[in-house]
C-alpha cells in the first residue's frame, strides 16, 4: 500500500484546525466565567432612617454598708451587708477596683484583710458567706465578685473585715476607715 504524501495545501488546514481549536476553548472559558456577569441584579435601601440608642451602665448604693460595731482582736473579723442597684438598662458584672483602710497607714489598717462576695444580709451577718475577692491594704489587686446584677436589680454584697492573727500589740486601741471601691462593667 502507498503512503500518500502530503500536499502543499494541509499545513494551512492543521493551523487553522488548531486556531478554531484554540477560540473555541476561550470562548468556552469566557462564557462559563462570565455567565455570572449575565444575570441582572437589583437593590433596594432599607425604607426610612434607622435609630439605634446606646444603653446606660448605672451602679448606687441602695442600701449602706452597715458593720457589726463588734471590737477586733488577731483573728476575729466583722461582716455587713449592702445592696447594690443596677438603675441602668444593662447587666453589670461586679468587680473590686478599689481599696483603702487608712492614711496614713498605721500598724492596725495594714492587718486588716477584707473580702467581699455576693450573698444575702441574713448569711453576711451569720458569717457564712465565702468572699469571692479578698485584699489588704498593703496587697490588693483589682477582681471579680463573680457576681451579675441584671438591669433594673439589685445585689447584696457581704464585706468581711478580719485582724490577722500576726497581729501584735501595737495594733490595740487603733481605728482605720475602709473604703472598698466597686464597679460594674458589661458582662
Amino acid at each position: 500500500m502507498a503512503r500518500s504524501a502530503r500536499t502543499a495545501g494541509s499545513a494551512p488546514r492543521t493551523i487553522v484546525f488548531a486556531a478554531i481549536t484554540a477560540g473555541a476553548i476561550v470562548v468556552a472559558a469566557v462564557l462559563g466565567a462570565g455567565a455570572t456577569f449575565a444575570l441582572w441584579n437589583s437593590s433596594a435601601n432599607a425604607s426610612g432612617p434607622i435609630s439605634v440608642k446606646s444603653g446606660t451602665a448605672a451602679l448606687s448604693v441602695s442600701s449602706a454598708l452597715v458593720m457589726s460595731t463588734a471590737k477586733l482582736y488577731p483573728g476575729a473579723a466583722v461582716t455587713g451587708a449592702v445592696t447594690l442597684a443596677n438603675t441602668g438598662n444593662t447587666p453589670l458584672s461586679l468587680r473590686v477596683t478599689g481599696l483603702s483602710a487608712g492614711t496614713p497607714a498605721t500598724v492596725f489598717s495594714q492587718a486588716l484583710t477584707i473580702g467581699v462576695g455576693p450573698g444575702t444580709a441574713a448569711a453576711c451577718a451569720a458569717g457564712t458567706v465565702t468572699s469571692t475577692w479578698t485584699g489588704t491594704a498593703a496587697t490588693w489587686a483589682a477582681g471579680s465578685l463573680a457576681a451579675t446584677v441584671a438591669a433594673g436589680s439589685s445585689a447584696t454584697l457581704c464585706v468581711a473585715i478580719a485582724l490577722a492573727t500576726s497581729a501584735d500589740n501595737t495594733a490595740q486601741n487603733l481605728s482605720a476607715t475602709v473604703i472598698v471601691t466597686i464597679d460594674g462593667t458589661q458582662p
